[in-house]
């Protein structure tokens, strides 16, 4: 999933769940400290407030009956009125909290408890009074004795309801203590639940970016080197993939461009070596043109020798036939020698015959040569054409290639 997301989306991804893991511990803690205040105001307001108002109840009650053991023990009224009058606000106090008592606590029930008992010792230290006044000294024991057990049994829920309350407000500050070590512990296991989401995706990310990275630059190392099948090979739709697509299409196109221009230099030796050829063989003919006017040069001295000789001979004849004296013999040996120089005459003019036909054949073989020149600089003139196109193939495919490089980069 992350492979075909952008850049810029991984990143968005893992700051976004951190972000919102963090928004969670705020929140989660932000909860939780609203209810921690809240059982704190509640404990302050309610729990302490009853703590406070019970004990100062115990106190008030025992002060009353205090008064009222004075009063008996002094055998006076006085000390009874004032006890009384003092019960009427310390009832009403026993009602109000009686009523903010939690139904069917420990509490309430000891509360009822004590408050029946207190009742029950007042109206004893009423009767204990009035037989003191009255000098009753034995129904005055009597009561006395019965007091005692009563104030026993008040004393002792008195403090049972002390440890009750006192429990009760301990457990209601436990309880902020746990909710306060829960909210800490939860806040630590979202906070490395957050840490380690972080670190996956962080190293998820990390990888999704340096391994097609570490591909891209092995394989431009292997194009450095010459190995033009080397592709990157890398499907993905982010700005990696877009690069690593860039690259294996500059690879293609350098390939191609490469296979041209091999294709271009071996057209380009096949057509040099045709050249070399044509020159090879034009060379030859003027060879043999030059062997052609050396051997014609020769026949021609050969030829101008045999006309001075005849030149020479006929103007021996016609001196001997001007002279009349000469002789038979002397005619005779002329016209040998005339026959002799007709005969090297016509030795001369058939080696002129052959010089003239060798120098025919070697006008035909220039001819020939000069045609196959011809050819061969057309042809060579196609392939510098087709080379010149070539060469504006190379130009283009290289400004192809730097704007491609330009690209990657």
């Amino acid at each position: 999933m992350l492979d075909n997301l952008k850049i810029s989306g991984k990143l968005f991804i893992g700051f976004g769940v951190v972000l919102v893991l963090l928004a969670v511990v705020s929140v989660f803690n932000i909860t939780n400290a609203g209810k921690i205040s809240k059982q704190i105001d509640y404990v302050k307001d309610v729990k302490y407030r009853e703590a406070l108002d019970t004990i100062d109840a115990i106190d008030r009650a025992s002060k009353i009956l205090s008064t009222v053991v004075h009063a008996s023990e002094s055998a006076t009224i006085a000390p009874l009125e004032e006890a009384r009058e003092s019960r009427v606000p310390l009832e009403k106090a026993f009602a109000t909290l009686e009523k903010s008592l939690p139904v069917g606590s420990e509490v309430a029930r000891q509360f009822v408890v004590f408050r029946g008992l207190f009742g029950s010792c007042f109206e004893i230290g009423e009767r204990m009074t009035g037989y003191s006044v009255n000098q009753e000294l034995i129904e005055f024991v009597g009561a006395r004795r019965e007091y005692q057990e009563k104030f026993e049994q008040l004393e002792k829920t008195a403090v049972e309801l002390k440890d009750v309350v006192s429990l009760d407000l301990y457990e209601a500050l436990e309880e902020i203590n746990r909710v306060s070590e829960r909210n800490v512990n939860w806040s630590s296991y979202l906070a490395l639940i957050g840490m380690v989401l972080g670190i996956t995706l962080s190293l998820m990310i990390a990888k999704s970016i340096s391994t097609p990275m570490s591909r891209l630059v092995e394989v431009i190392g292997a194009l450095g080197r010459g190995e033009l099948d080397s592709r990157v090979g890398i499907k993905r739709s982010d700005e990696i993939g877009r690069v690593a697509l860039a690259m294996d299409d500059m690879a293609e196109k350098l390939g191609q461009m490469v296979h041209r221009i091999r294709s271009s230099s071996i057209e380009f030796t096949g057509v040099s070596k045709a050249i070399s050829d044509a020159a090879d063989s034009v060379g030859n003919s003027a060879k043999l043109q030059e062997q052609g006017v050396e051997s014609t040069s020769a026949a021609i001295l050969e030829i101008g020798a045999s006309i001075n000789s005849v030149a020479q001979n006929v103007d021996s004849l016609n001196i001997s036939a001007a002279d009349s004296t000469s002789s038979t013999l002397e005619m005779a040996s002329s016209i040998e020698e005339v026959a002799e120089n007709s005969q090297q005459l016509a030795q001369a003019v058939a080696e002129i015959s052959s010089s003239i036909t060798e120098m025919a054949t070697a006008t035909n073989q220039i001819a020939s040569n000069t045609e196959i020149l011809k050819k061969t600089s057309d042809s060579t003139a196609s392939t510098v054409a087709e080379m010149d196109v070539n060469i504006k193939q190379v130009e283009e495919h290289a400004r192809e290639t730097a704007k491609t490089t330009a690209e990657v980069r």
